[in-house]
C-alpha cells in the first residue's frame, strides 16, 4: 500500500503551512539496507501464553538477525525453531518521517562455530550487564516496512 495523502497542515509550528504526506511499502531489498544499520531492535514473541516484546542489541549476518542473549533469559528458554517478529525502526519527531521493518521467522540457538566466530568480530556488543553469551539468531521467513515522508 502506496501512496500520498492530500496536503494536510501539522501541528502549530507548521499553521498555515501545507505539506503532502508520503506513505510507502518499502522494497525487501531496502529493508535489508534499513535493517543493517541498527543497533538495536526488538524481538516480539509468545512466552507463557503472553506477548512479549524485548529490545536487543542486533547485527545482521547473511541476511539472518543476530543478538546475544544470556542462558537462563526468555529469548534463549524459547527453545529452537519458535516463531517470532523482530523489528526496528528509526523516526524523526521534528520532521514527523520514519520508517518501520519488520521481519518474521524462526528463532534458533546458534551452534555452527565458524558463523558464531563472525558474529563476535562484528560490530555489536551487549548493553545490558551480566553474563549475556548465548548467541540467538532469526532466520527470516518474511520481511516487510513501509516509510512515511512529508514535504512541503
Amino acid at each position: 500500500m502506496s501512496g500520498s495523502s492530500p496536503p494536510s497542515s501539522t501541528g502549530a509550528e507548521n499553521a498555515g503551512q501545507q505539506r503532502v504526506v508520503n506513505y510507502d511499502d518499502l522494497e525487501e531489498a531496502v529493508c535489508w539496507r534499513l535493517i543493517t544499520r541498527v543497533a538495536v531492535g526488538r524481538v516480539g514473541f509468545v512466552y507463557d501464553e503472553d506477548p512479549i516484546v524485548l529490545p536487543v542489541n542486533c547485527v545482521v549476518v547473511d541476511d539472518k538477525i543476530a543478538f546475544r542473549t544470556a542462558g537462563d533469559s526468555m529469548l534463549h528458554t524459547l527453545g529452537d525453531g519458535v516463531r517470532v517478529a523482530f523489528e526496528a525502526d528509526h523516526v524523526d519527531p521534528v520532521a514527523e518521517t520514519g520508517w518501520s521493518v519488520l521481519i518474521r521467522g524462526n528463532l534458533w540457538e546458534v551452534a555452527d562455530e565458524e558463523f558464531r566466530a563472525r558474529l563476535i568480530g562484528a560490530d555489536t556488543h551487549p548493553w545490558a550487564p551480566g553474563p549475556i553469551d548465548r548467541w540467538m539468531m532469526i532466520v527470516p521467513s518474511a520481511i516487510s516496512g513501509r516509510s512515511i515522508t512529508r514535504h512541503d
